[in-house]
């Protein structure tokens, strides 16, 4: 039951102020699912999954290298995953 209220109340903050949710069957769904994909994660990181892939920054004006972005992905068998499918701000 806390955890319940718990993800009701997450999804309210994401509204932002003066809103409330009532659980529902979505809202539990979504929790399960979200911690699916953490206790995936941990595997993964356990398991040396997640995969550093570095992009060149390059100056449109002098057209030079200016430095590099690290990005992480992640190798899930074949399927490389986009973090945007298991990271979430805040």
């Amino acid at each position: 039951m806390p955890r319940d209220a718990e993800s009701a109340l997450r999804q309210a903050k994401i509204k932002g102020k003066s809103h409330y949710k009532l659980f529902d069957e979505a809202i539990g769904r979504a929790a399960e699912q979200q911690l699916g994909m953490e206790a995936d994660l941990r595997d993964a990181i356990d398991t040396g999954e997640l995969v550093t892939f570095y992009q060149p920054i390059v100056s449109l004006e002098t057209r030079g290298l200016t430095g590099f972005e690290a990005l992480v992905r992640w190798q899930r068998g074949s399927e490389l995953i986009s973090p945007g499918a298991f990271y979430t701000a805040g």
